[in-house]
């Protein structure tokens, strides 16, 4: 037996035994609080974008935009209604979701290859970890008055935050249009 095939062994145990917690989900309800300022109009074509000085999710920002569209909605770069979203807490803390092996690459200053091979190995605590994960949206009109916007939060015991982001954006987006607040 060669050392690369008992490294490839060691690996796929390692993945074997890590999968159930790696793919973990967000673990209760999300706490919401959502206001209304005035009627939205009938679903039809909106705009998204991240709040100013908050990264853009690809991930994030496609997740809104399914949940959009299941309601009748027409995601639109050039729309009258803008939903403007910012997502924090545990998100910001997001790095590589869920994988143990990561391979990285680059091409260095003298033109040499350069990379970096790391394993990550799932957390032996007695305890699980708990992470709290925040969203924030509002959607505004073509003159920037807020008609909607809307907050949830959700502490979960994942680690993965694509499993928060789908709970939260599903939950927020349930009550586009509505002002209600889940209790604490």
């Amino acid at each position: 037996m060669t050392l690369s095939s008992i490294a490839a062994a060691v690996l796929v145990a390692l993945w074997a035994w890590a999968t159930p917690l790696a793919a973990g989900s967000a673990d209760g309800e999300p706490r919401l609080r959502v206001k209304a300022f005035a009627e939205l109009p009938a679903p039809g074509d909106i705009a998204l974008r991240p709040a100013a000085g908050s990264g853009k999710s690809v991930f994030l920002q496609g997740l809104l935009a399914d949940e959009l569209e299941q309601r009748g909605y027409r995601v639109d770069v050039a729309a009258p209604l803008v939903l403007t979203y910012n997502a924090t807490g545990a998100f910001a803390l997001a790095r590589d979701e869920g994988g143990i092996l990561i391979l990285r690459g680059s091409v260095g200053s003298a033109g040499r290859p350069q990379g970096e091979l790391a394993v990550t190995l799932p957390s032996f605590e007695s305890a699980p970890v708990r992470r709290n994960y925040q969203l924030e949206a509002r959607i505004t009109d073509a003159s920037g008055r807020p008609l909607w916007e809307g907050w949830s939060s959700l502490e979960a015991g994942s680690d993965e935050p694509s499993a928060a982001a789908r709970a939260l954006v599903a939950a927020l987006l349930k009550e586009l249009g509505r002002s209600a607040e889940t209790p604490e």
